[in-house]
């Protein structure tokens, strides 16, 4: 089961300046990638999933500590913005975000 995060509040508290930190030119499924938080802690995350919404792209990601743990709890997932230059962003509406973990959620029952 999976708990969906996406309010931009709660995301800028965790990850406070990814705009512009992190490129990707081509994402993949499976991806593990790194970033720091506002303690400078690093923190693994791998990509859940890739859609397309109203002609953006969106990335799924998660800790990867958490989807290794394999405990049948819930597991937070992000959604990031993907930029035109490759960079991710984070969501900044409740409208954006209802969108995109709908895109997600949709595209985990197919």
């Amino acid at each position: 089961m999976e708990t969906y995060v996406g309010m931009h509040t709660i995301w800028n508290t965790l990850f406070s300046a990814v705009k512009g930190e992190y490129c990707m030119e081509k994402i993949e499924v499976g991806e593990i990638f790194t970033l720091s938080d506002e303690d400078d802690q690093d923190q693994e995350f791998e990509v859940l999933g890739i859609m397309n919404v109203e002609g953006m792209e969106y990335v799924a990601v998660g800790l990867v500590e958490d989807i290794q743990q394999e405990t049948g709890e819930d597991i937070d997932i992000f959604f990031f913005r993907v930029e035109e230059d490759g960079n991710l962003s984070h969501i900044e509406s409740d409208e954006e975000f209802e969108q995109v973990s709908a895109a997600f959620e949709g595209s985990m029952d197919e």
